[in-house]
């Protein structure tokens, strides 16, 4: 890179001329009136006012040569933010999608608990029909079994008077044969009574036995109804606590949906801010480097100018100092 200063370095110096610098002093008189003088300030200082402006503009560079990092920087961070944000919107995602598998899970395990409560209901509801077809059995059989126990007693009543008529009319037709007839009778009759006796105990102890077992029937079937009924309270309970937990849970879910949207939508806002200025930057670095570059174009064209003024002054010195020698040979000569 050229630096402003340097056009002055870079005039090459012709032999002979600090030689004939003293001569050149010592015959002042001979230089003619018409050769102009030259004028160094006003290049020197349109050299320094041109390095000045070129430093500014090498300063207003790194300035935007810094600020251009620290965009990039600033992009760099707002890229990985992106990419934090889309992992953090994938995972949660991921977390929701098992969280509705979960419950999902939660609500067909209670949908076969129900199913299996429905069928056990079916199965006690049968059992208890069949229960109630024993009960109606055991009371057809009672009755029958009391029906079966009058006739005995009705029919042990139409023999004692039967068997009364015929001791009447035995002791109507033969005195005699009362006592061995009535001592059989009585023996006969005795045992008649003690098996109806032994008859009426078992149909007693049966019809004791099948009511003791319809009490326990019943009371099985109350305390199995009673089970039943707390283990259907119970699970109604709990079906309703999983369902107010699975509401409560879809409305935390729900609720965490709306705070990702307005999240992402946030971050997407503040990313479109981000981006606009980033444009805006972007624009006026481009104007920047175009204004640097016409400024560099202009001192360019400065330079060139300037070295073109340096050229003809130096051609216009070489010929004074032509002229000058010259000069110096005729007075020689004239000598």
């Amino acid at each position: 890179m050229d630096y402003p200063g340097d056009a002055d370095r870079s005039i090459p110096k012709r032999p002979g001329q600090q030689a004939n610098a003293s001569s050149s002093r010592d015959d002042s008189t001979l230089r003619p009136a018409s050769a102009p003088a030259p004028s160094p300030l006003g290049d020197e200082s349109l050299l320094s006012e041109a390095g000045r402006v070129f430093d500014q503009l090498r300063i207003r560079l790194a300035e935007l040569e810094h600020r251009e990092q620290r965009i990039a920087a600033q992009s760099r961070d707002l890229k990985e933010r992106e990419e934090r944000f889309t992992r953090t919107v994938e995972q949660t995602q991921q977390d929701l999608v098992d969280r509705e598998n979960s419950v999902t899970s939660r609500e067909q395990a209670a949908q076969k608990k129900e199913t299996e409560l429905t069928t056990q209901t079916q199965l006690f509801q049968e059992r208890k029909n069949s229960l109630e077809f024993e009960i109606t059995q055991w009371t057809r059989e009672r009755t029958s079994q009391e029906e079966e126990l009058r006739e005995a007693e009705a029919e042990l009543e139409h023999l004692r008077e039967t068997r009364l008529d015929e001791i009447a009319r035995v002791q109507r037709e033969a005195d005699e044969m009362l006592t061995a007839k009535q001592a059989q009778f009585e023996e006969f009759c005795h045992k008649q009574l003690e098996e109806i006796s032994q008859h009426q105990a078992q149909a007693t102890r049966r019809l004791k036995l099948q009511e003791d077992h319809l009490h326990r029937l019943q009371d099985q079937v109350e305390k199995q109804k009673h089970a039943l009924k707390l283990n259907t309270q119970q699970e109604q309970l709990r079906l309703q606590q999983r369902a107010e937990q699975n509401r409560l849970l879809r409305i935390q879910i729900e609720r965490q949906r709306e705070r990702l949207d307005l999240f992402r939508s946030s971050l997407e806002q503040e990313e479109r801010i981000w981006r606009s200025e980033l444009s805006e930057q972007s624009i006026q670095l481009r104007q920047q480097r175009e204004e640097i570059q016409q400024a560099w174009d202009e001192w360019q064209v400065v330079r060139q100018q300037t070295a073109h003024r340096d050229a003809e002054q130096q051609t216009h010195l070489s010929r004074q100092l032509e002229f000058v020698l010259h000069q110096q040979e005729r007075i020689q000569t004239v000598r």
